[in-house]
């Protein structure tokens, strides 16, 4: 792929380390050592310097040219031919579809895909491949904008982060879940978990970045002290992972706001629920919100693919 100066970063062993590229090759033109051009379908990059009148050959390499891009394999868009796909299964906003043969060191999580399905091309991020004779079953995140089911035609995958035509903005892989209302759970038991409105968010299959953004609230009586807690959590009565609470403790008033954002890293075998939950740990709360309703912002849950 070409940098803002127009050279290509080339595979280990290029001498100098990069490629200028110089588009398709013309045989008038005199290429310097690592110059890159484009003949018969493929990529060469120059072996020496002030080579001229030396048309690379198809799919092998010479004294003069070394090829970096096979016709019919990579190319300078880098997609690579896939084998052919058949749908598997639905589990929205993931996908399954199968190949034949063991794929499952040639195409890995994090890996993008392209495919055409009803005259559509369409994107998408490996989260899992499994090989179990005789096929390969990629798993597919489609984002905010990519569906599949039957009748897939022209797949490619690529290695590359951003090959010609995947869509790089971030909002377009986040699964999104948000609540504009004032969840509240009266007279909580003290150090039991309340999933308030049961607001939750489904994570799928992958290497997620998980966000969760909470305006906290409490009452108590006026004469004790409060310390409230929040977390997000596999079930929807419990705290399954501390690096995902936070918590705050108020000697003072008899209310408390706490404005949360917290985020972690997750890698999911299976596509999960996790919920947001609150209790009282000091025993003095009468009431606990999950404010998001107007003035205040309203709750949010984000799970950001982290292959991006």
């Amino acid at each position: 792929m070409a940098d803002m100066a127009g050279t290509l970063q080339g595979p280990p062993g290029i001498p100098g380390g990069v490629m200028a590229w110089k588009g398709a090759y013309n045989a008038g033109t005199t290429y310097a050592i690592n110059d890159a051009v484009y003949s018969n379908g493929s990529g060469f990059y120059s072996l020496q310097n002030g080579n001229v009148g030396h048309t690379p050959p198809a799919g092998t390499s010479d004294s003069y040219w070394s090829i970096f891009a096979l016709a019919g394999g990579l190319d300078i868009s880098g997609w690579i031919p896939a084998p052919a796909l058949t749908f598997g299964a639905a589990d929205a906003p993931t996908y399954t579809a199968t190949c034949s043969g063991d794929y499952s060191a040639i195409i890995m999580p994090g890996m993008r895909m392209k495919m055409t399905q009803g005259g559509s091309v369409k994107y998408f991020i490996v989260t899992k491949v499994a090989y179990s004779s005789p096929n390969t079953t990629i798993t597919l995140y489609g984002g905010t904008d990519y569906t599949l089911g039957s009748t897939i035609t022209l797949p490619y995958y690529s290695m590359m982060k951003a090959p010609a035509g995947f869509p790089m903005d971030r909002t377009k892989w986040r699964v999104v879940i948000t609540d504009a209302t004032a969840a509240t759970q009266a007279t909580p038991t003290l150090n039991q978990w309340y999933n308030l409105n049961a607001i939750q968010i489904a994570v799928p299959i992958g290497a997620w970045r998980v966000l969760y953004k909470v305006q906290l609230e409490a009452t108590r009586a006026v004469s004790n002290p409060m310390w409230v807690m929040v977390t997000l959590s596999t079930a929807n009565n419990s705290e399954s992972n501390t690096a995902f609470t936070q918590s705050v403790y108020n000697p003072y008033t008899t209310i408390v706001f706490l404005g949360v954002n917290m985020i972690d890293s997750l890698q999911l075998a299976s596509k999960t629920v996790y919920f947001l939950n609150a209790k009282d740990a000091s025993g003095s709360v009468t009431a606990l919100y999950f404010n998001g309703a107007t003035p205040a912002p309203p709750t949010l849950l984000i799970a950001e693919c982290a292959y991006l």
